[in-house]
């Protein structure tokens, strides 16, 4: 049974239809630190946090709106992508589901009139470094982190109860 992503389409508060050519939403790192106590023999790496790497667009030539959007290094940005997941039994196509994927996030680069060669078309990239990201599936929530507002809740489950309670933040 093999489930594929096909077809995907980027939002920017407005649709980005026809827009994009590639897409590239965060990786999720653990945050480690070292153990080395001197009973052990070697050392643990301990995880004590989360990270978002960059995240990235590729736009299919110049658009002046989306250039003036996301050149304000100020400014959040909230960027939805929705996809189009195919679910196949065999060779046969069993459903389609629904993906969501929603980041904020900052611009680190923008690159305005991307690399121009002759006779072939340019792409507009733009860098990002995501604060936040969400992630459902057929309308669950599967994950949500928020850094800035310490939200780490994967499958519905809060996973910073204890510390946020320890902190007296709630």
């Amino acid at each position: 049974m093999a489930t594929i992503l096909t077809n995907a389409h980027l939002y920017m508060g407005t649709s980005q239809f026809g827009k994009v050519n590639e897409f590239k939403f965060p990786d999720i790192s653990t945050v480690t630190v070292d153990s080395k106590p001197i009973d052990f023999i070697g050392t643990v790496k301990l995880p004590i946090g989360i990270e978002l790497d960059d995240s990235s667009i590729k736009l299919n030539g110049f658009d002046a709106d989306v250039f003036k959007q996301l050149s304000d290094i100020n400014k959040e940005h909230i960027i939805t992508v929705r996809g189009n997941l195919k679910k196949f039994n065999g060779n046969v196509l069993d459903e389609e589901m629904a993906v969501k994927g929603v980041i904020k996030t900052i611009t680190k680069k923008i690159t305005p009139l991307g690399t121009i060669k002759q006779q072939e078309g340019s792409e507009f990239a733009v860098e990002l470094i995501p604060h936040a990201v969400k992630l459902e599936h057929k309308g669950e929530v599967l994950m949500e982190i928020d850094i800035p507002n310490n939200i780490y809740v994967i499958d519905g489950v809060d996973q910073l109860a204890k510390m946020k309670e320890n902190l007296g933040l709630v």
